[in-house]
């Protein structure tokens, strides 16, 4: 029983060891990677520069008439309608 929990610490010390070098080396990795992009494809900037002038191009709103609302239609006949009606 004691010797489960002697494991469980090299387990412990293990995984810390692994994660600790993942933690630098993916950063690392994921800079260099956009770093050689923008040096195979200098294109990228005028491409987001681009973009986000086609998002952000109109910046004033439309402008926007007075309310009109709606009349109600009287589709119900009256009393005196289906009077006239019956005869």
């Amino acid at each position: 029983m004691h010797g489960s929990f002697d494991r469980s610490g090299e387990t412990v010390k293990y995984l810390y060891h692994r994660w600790g070098m993942g933690i630098f080396l993916l950063p690392g990795l994921l800079l260099a990677f956009v770093v050689g992009l923008l040096i195979t494809q200098p294109d990228i900037p005028v491409w987001i520069s681009e973009a986000a002038q086609a998002e952000f191009a109109n910046n004033n709103p439309p402008e926007v008439g007075p309310p009109v609302v709606a009349q109600p239609t009287n589709t119900q006949p009256t009393k005196e309608a289906r009077a006239l009606k019956a005869h």
